[in-house]
Parts: structure tokens; C-alpha cells; sequence
């Protein structure tokens, strides 16, 4: 599995790509790279380490630079959203899929902060979902302000929410507790 590297003309409606870019693994593909800050920093996943690589233009490969512990709880994680900068840290959203027998799965989110280097996972919030009752979310919108976060999620890829949370209400999600995936909490 590779990735597509392009240029968007939003005018055109056109795609141009640059480049197919391979993936640092040959045993194995994640498809969920997320971007922070450009071409140098790539997360390529969050689990059972957090492998971060540039890509390469020359040979269309990205090439691990850096590989960060992470906790068992980190267990499925995947990328969401690209890396936001925000006082000297690195923000991102992951996202975990929970197979359930005979139901709809579950995508459960956590918040992942960096440091400014990408040498250390600096904090994570517990698992949470955007809306109570909803099963598929997928967030791929994140900005952060000084009044707090917005995410821009779907719901089952049929419709597009925003929504906001301030950095009191965000202090809850990253207060120490069990990160069981079934204890969530909501944005909501």
C-alpha cells in the first residue's frame, strides 16, 4: 500500500499528484499517515511504538527519524488528524475502531500531544466520542485557539458536525483515570 502525494486545485476540481509514496515497512501497511508541519514530520502510526518519518521526494519513500514509547493504551490507534502547533506542542486526534459481535463497530478518539521536537509523547486525553449515541465518527478537523478546540467529525461519512470544547472542559479528558475504551467520555 502506498500513499498519493498531490496538489489540489480546488477552482478545477483537479488532483495532481507529485509523487506514490512507499511506506518505511515492508511487513506491513497503515494507510492512516497524519501530517505535522510539512513534509519532515509524519506519523506513520501510534502503536506498538509511535514512528514518525519524512518523506523523501528523491526516492517517494518515507523514511523513519523518530520512534516514541507508547502506552498499551495506545493499543489500535490511528491517525485523524494532522498535527496542529500550539504553544511549543504538537496536537493530534487518533482514533481506535471497536469490533463489536453483531452490532456496528465503535470508533473511540483520543487526543495525543507531542512534543515541539517530536522526541516525547508529552500528554493523552481519555477516549472519548463526539456524540453519545453515534457508532462511525471520523474527525479530520482540528484547530485550536486560545479559547479551546474545535473538531470537525462525520457521522457514518453522512454528515459533517463542528464542534467545540474549551480548555476547562478539556482539563476533564486528560484528568489520570482507567483508559478502558467502554468508560469513554463525550465531547457533547
Amino acid at each position: 500500500m502506498n500513499q498519493v502525494l498531490g496538489i489540489l486545485d480546488p477552482q478545477a476540481g483537479v488532483l495532481m499528484v507529485q509523487a506514490v509514496v512507499k511506506g518505511p515497512l515492508n511487513y506491513r501497511s497503515e494507510k492512516n499517515w497524519v501530517f505535522a508541519g510539512g513534509l519532515g514530520n509524519v506519523v506513520y502510526d501510534w502503536y506498538p511504538t509511535i514512528r514518525i518519518g519524512s518523506i523523501s521526494l528523491q526516492d517517494n519513500a518515507l523514511h523513519l527519524h523518530t520512534i516514541i514509547p507508547a502506552p498499551s493504551s495506545f493499543y489500535g490507534m490511528r491517525g485523524s488528524t494532522n498535527g496542529v502547533f500550539y504553544q511549543n506542542e504538537w496536537w493530534f486526534v487518533t482514533h481506535a475502531v471497536i469490533y463489536r459481535w453483531q452490532r456496528m463497530r465503535k470508533y473511540i478518539h483520543r487526543l495525543v500531544v507531542l512534543s515541539q521536537d517530536f522526541s516525547e509523547a508529552i500528554r493523552h486525553s481519555r477516549p472519548f466520542t463526539f456524540e453519545a449515541a453515534s457508532d462511525v465518527e471520523y474527525c479530520l478537523g482540528l484547530k485550536v485557539e486560545e479559547t479551546g478546540l474545535t473538531f470537525g467529525y462525520s457521522v457514518r461519512n453522512r454528515s459533517s458536525h463542528e464542534v467545540g470544547i474549551t480548555w476547562e472542559e478539556l482539563a476533564i479528558l486528560f484528568t489520570e483515570s482507567n483508559h478502558d475504551f467502554e468508560r469513554s467520555s463525550s465531547v457533547h
